[in-house]
């Protein structure tokens, strides 16, 4: 029986940073970052979830099996998308605002918002990739230099999607927990929560998930896993 060691105790085992150049870190209430400033990007991150490696070790130590065998379910991968923000326009604000019924006044606040290019929105996904279960979670997120959100705010809606198209697990089961839709604040952090279980030598091995999928008021995100 073999053992292998993994760092104990809750860890972050996907991180990925997006500051990009040239973004001022103090903008006034009508300002918004560059459009440049925020390319498209894919980012991978590959770690071993040191949750399953103790599971694995338990089971290997009271049953006499390698460890070696079941590591392979320990390897997690994750994968960032983003697009470029698209600069929500007049005309999107009016069919929004006649879609919602806006009163005039409310009307000419989202057309003027638009106007001033201060409203924008990012299409992101994040997917967590453990052997055969692939988990995925989309959204929207608004912005606009004061606040990011996605739960309605100021006429405009973003969207969260956990366990999205593309999402599959062969021989794991899949529990959702909960997927949230963030409120208008400094950052709009949305969570997929997950736990994911399956056997090795006849034993359950269990873990809690969670996809943070974080975009602050200027546009800029940061990605993170906990557990796993």
């Amino acid at each position: 029986m073999r053992k292998f060691l993994a760092a104990a105790g809750t860890v972050l085992v996907s991180v990925a940073l997006s500051v990009m150049p040239g973004l001022t870190p103090i903008l006034t209430a009508n300002a918004a970052p560059a459009l440049n400033d925020f390319q498209p990007r894919t980012v991978w991150t590959t770690s071993v979830s040191a949750s399953c490696v103790a599971q694995i070790n338990a089971i290997a130590e009271s049953t006499g099996a390698d460890a070696a065998e079941g590591m392979p379910l320990c390897t997690v991968k994750t994968v960032i998308t983003e697009s470029s923000p698209t600069i929500v326009t007049t005309s999107q604000a009016k069919t929004i605002a006649a879609s919602q019924d806006l009163s005039a006044a409310a009307t000419t606040e989202l057309v003027q918002a638009a106007a001033a290019g201060t409203v924008r929105a990012r299409y992101w996904t994040h997917a967590y990739w453990g052997g055969t279960l692939y988990e995925v979670h989309t959204g929207t997120t608004y912005y606009n230099g004061a606040v990011a959100w996605i739960y309605p705010y100021a006429g405009y809606a973003g969207s969260h999607t956990c366990h999205a198209e593309g999402s599959l697990s062969y021989g794991w089961g899949l529990k959702q927990i909960s997927c949230n839709r963030p409120a208008a604040g400094p950052w709009a952090d949305a969570v997929d929560r997950f736990d994911a279980s399956i056997g090795w030598n006849g034993s359950p091995i269990t873990m809690s998930v969670g996809l943070h999928h974080s975009t602050n008021k200027y546009g800029s995100s940061v990605t993170w896993q906990v557990g796993g």
